[in-house]
């Protein structure tokens, strides 16, 4: 069961990138790192459920020094586009298919006291994406078609169809 998921999660992550490049899966695959980041993400996290616990930590320092890139195996995501790995940095949250990170992003929890980890966390909608350097912190939820500017932290609810800017972001258009 957990093989066939993690399968069927590759498989996808494989079509969003080949429509994305508009190019054959083989040429994605040797020319940018974001499936190769996914497909790391993947083995790590299917392994950590798996009751596998010395490949996480091996692979999370094999993604770090090579990618630049920090992944939390509490994060789920979707097939994500990751157009410059550097700098980015994913807690625990929940990122839907199709969102683009642009790099230097951060996105995590901001866990108070006594509250669960799950009840901190963002929950990031689809095609969503963080212009260069944003931030999206605490529990939120960002909808779907949204675009974040460069450089945004945002600490609170973004609607779907819109775009935010701004410390703190703040919505400046919403598509009808």
């Amino acid at each position: 069961m957990e093989r066939r998921r993690m399968i069927r999660e590759i498989r996808d992550d494989f079509i969003v990138h080949m429509r994305y490049y508009k190019m054959p899966a083989w040429q994605v695959f040797l020319r940018f790192p974001s499936l190769k980041i996914l497909l790391s993400y993947r083995i790590r996290t299917a392994a950590k459920r798996n009751g596998i616990f010395l490949i996480n930590p091996l692979m999370a320092i094999f993604e770090r020094a090579l990618w630049g890139i920090e992944i939390s195996t509490d994060a789920i995501l979707g097939s994500v586009i990751i157009l410059h790995s550097v700098g980015i940095v994913i807690g625990t949250c929940v990122l839907s298919s199709g969102c683009i990170l642009n790099g230097s992003n951060t996105i995590g929890s901001r866990k108070r006291p006594g509250q669960l980890q799950e009840d901190a966390r963002p929950i990031i909608g689809e095609n969503v994406e963080l212009g260069v350097g944003s931030r999206i912190l605490g529990h939120l939820t960002v909808g779907d078609n949204v675009h974040i500017g460069a450089n945004a932290v945002v600490i609170t609810d973004i609607p779907s169809d819109s775009i935010a800017v701004g410390i703190p972001a703040k919505v400046k258009k919403e598509y009808v």
